[in-house]
């Protein structure tokens, strides 16, 4: 995605390039923020018609290092979870390292576990071993397992043998 735009009084236009962004409408968002100055008014004004586009606002944000930008699509990733977007959003918690977001994720589906059944259950999950690590350590704990674990004699090869040999 390119982003093209004239200033006033400039002839010809400038490109941005948008790398890894697929939507238009994260390029609008990315506009409206820097015209309208990261105004409430512009962040009450912020509602992405998908993940994907909040994805890509994420980025934007992260790439040129605009905070009140940022702020808003965490803001919109915390928000509206269902049981079915809970992994997509997941997901981007991983990919843009948002640690307060993810543990709040994370403790929506420990709490529910018609939520935690059905992540369970997606192969989507497979993608996400950090997150299926953090849910079996929540679990083990919740059931009284021990908090820490101790050192193994031997390596991981030693898993992968067969019975007998």
């Amino acid at each position: 995605l390119v982003l093209a735009a004239a200033p006033s009084g400039v002839q010809g236009l400038r490109r941005v390039p948008l790398e890894g962004v697929t939507s238009a409408e994260a390029a609008e968002a990315l506009v409206e923020f820097i015209y309208g100055g990261g105004t409430a008014a512009a962040a009450s004004s912020y509602q992405p018609a998908t993940d994907a586009i909040n994805r890509d606002v994420l980025l934007l944000a992260q790439r040129f290092q605009l905070e009140g930008l940022e702020v808003q699509a965490r803001w919109h990733l915390a928000s509206g979870v269902t049981e079915c977007n809970t992994l997509g959003r997941l997901a981007i918690c991983e990919e843009f390292e948002i640690a307060d977001v993810r543990e709040m994720l994370l403790s929506r589906l420990i709490a529910n576990p018609p939520w935690l059944f059905r992540l369970a259950t997606d192969r989507g999950i497979e993608t996400l071993p950090l997150v299926m690590r953090d849910l079996l350590l929540r679990i083990l704990v919740m059931v009284g397992g021990r908090q820490q674990g101790t050192a193994c004699d031997g390596d991981a090869r030693d898993h992968t043998k067969k019975a007998g040999e």
